[in-house]
């Protein structure tokens, strides 16, 4: 049973709009209540309606509830205050496959798994096994294609993410407890791909002082010339990733504003949170462009995308709870793990708890933030694994795959350095050998999976291609966002 009784139900306050393709207008403060003594409450129901919102390529620090300074984000805002936000959450992996698989699954990983198998304990097969009915709207196709067991328990499961058609499923059955699953991909390369409006593209951007003085370090230790144009490449892409952050935005504005107008938005329970972040010429990329013997400009040296490394722009998600069960106003600072939100929404659904999870209920943390002293964030990639601890040190470690292409031991201190420019490992040999040590633990109990399946599936090769991850393919638009670039 859950460990503590509902608040009063919080009426969210957003001034809706009228359409999708308008901008929501800010938030505004009132109507919520603030965080009480929970045994005067009422007793405990759980909720009827789940809203769970993995939004793909979602950096924490790009939402203006996380610290952004861009106000890209107005109504996840709204919800994060009125809820419970977790600051410090760490996805599994930095891309979508093994993260969501891992998030599904409630389990850490071993390798990069491809995929959810049917007769393991999942968030859609503990729902509908609950009584919930479950659909899913999934615009990335590798999560959407049937191959890879993501949609085996979903009652309806639709490689689509229109608000139109998410409301209408849940407007059908909302006489009946349902779990809907929204996977979107606004933040996914390419970068505000949307001819119908731009928010930021064509602006001053807002890139720091400081990471304009990163990317002239970088081009001066390779020996390169400046280059004016790979500069107004960075600015474009940084534009362009606030405008795709707003659009998402702008369609959960439209959905909050539909579950309003079936009056059931008081009764739902909604979590956001997204697969992994991405890199946006942040650090320096490890693999090698294919045919490229030399780097020619400093966008050679330095990252864009995700999959292979664990820094913080490409691990560091939201998590933010919101409705029954959850209280207000409430933040979160300790790390806590993508895993744990499949636990901590089967408590607050008093569904039952399967065994084998790694993961652990956040529950106890929204009722008292300083209640576990013991939380890290562990993830990994086939190149490196990491490690950040309670008291704020990361660990990167290379693979034997990493140990090949030559990576080295990592160790920063997220505290004075969130950046992780500053790599102190030789300085703390007694630190890297702890985080080692767990880190081992983790890999010798996690989660693995057959890759030769994933390679032979030419519906999952084509999800790559589409998606930018095969060397010399590019990322197109997918789902709403190629129907509004018509």
């Amino acid at each position: 049973m859950p460990m503590f009784k509902i608040l009063p139900i919080l009426i969210l306050p957003i001034f809706l709009t009228a359409c999708a393709d308008d901008a929501p207008e800010p938030a505004t403060p009132g109507g919520g209540v603030a965080t009480a003594d929970v045994e005067d409450k009422a007793p405990f129901k759980r909720p009827p309606h789940v809203v769970f919102f993995l939004i793909d390529t979602l950096r924490a620090d790009r939402l203006s509830s996380y610290g952004y300074d861009r106000p890209v984000s107005p109504v996840v805002d709204a919800v994060a205050k009125e809820g419970a936000r977790f600051a410090n959450a760490t996805a599994q992996s930095s891309w979508t496959m093994p993260s969501t698989a891992s998030l599904f699954l409630g389990r850490h990983l071993r390798g990069e798994i491809a995929g959810v198998p049917k007769e393991s304990p999942s968030i859609p097969r503990e729902f509908k096994r609950g009584g919930y009915v479950t659909a899913g709207f999934v615009i990335n196709p590798l999560i959407s294609n049937p191959e890879n067991g993501f949609g085996t328990w979903f009652d309806s499961y639709l490689a689509e993410g229109n608000v139109g058609q998410i409301a209408s499923w849940i407007n059908d059955h909302k006489d009946q407890e349902t779990f809907t699953y929204i996977h979107w991909v606004d933040p996914h390369a390419p970068y505000a791909p949307n001819k119908v409006w731009h928010n930021y593209v064509g602006t001053e951007p807002n890139i720091p002082a400081s990471e304009r003085e990163y990317y002239k370090q970088v081009r001066l230790e390779a020996g390169l010339e400046i280059d004016e144009q790979v500069i107004k490449k960075f600015e474009r892409d940084w534009n362009g990733y606030d405008d795709d952050v707003a659009s998402f935005d702008r369609r959960f504005n439209s959905l909050i504003r539909a579950l309003r107008q079936m009056e059931i938005l008081e009764d739902t329970l909604i979590v956001i949170t997204a697969d992994h972040g991405e890199a946006l010429w942040d650090h320096k990329e490890f693999i090698v462009r294919e045919g490229m013997d030399q780097p020619k400009t400093v966008s050679d040296v330095l990252m864009v995308g995700h999959g292979n490394q664990l820094y913080q722009e490409l691990v560091h998600t939201p998590i933010i709870f919101y409705g029954p069960g959850v209280p207000s106003g409430v933040v979160i600072d300790g790390p806590v793990q993508n895993i744990d939100v499949f636990p901590t929404l089967l408590e607050l659904c008093d569904l039952a708890l399967p065994e084998g999870l790694t993961g652990r209920s956040l529950v106890p943390q929204m009722i008292d933030p300083n209640s576990v002293t013991d939380g890290f964030g562990f993830s990994v990639t086939r190149f490196v694994s990491s490690l950040q601890t309670a008291d704020g040190f990361k660990l990167i470690v290379p693979t034997p795959a990493g140990e090949e292409i030559g990576l080295e031991t990592e160790l920063y201190d997220l505290k004075t350095d969130p950046v992780e420019r500053n790599n102190i490992a030789k300085n703390h040999p007694e630190i890297v050998a702890a985080s080692l040590a767990k880190i081992t633990e983790l890999l010798e109990t996690g989660l693995e999976s057959d890759w030769k399946k994933f390679d032979n599936s030419e519906a999952n090769q084509a999800a790559m291609e589409a998606l930018g991850y095969l060397e010399g393919s590019e990322a197109v638009p997918l789902g709403v966002e190629a129907e509004e670039n018509q």
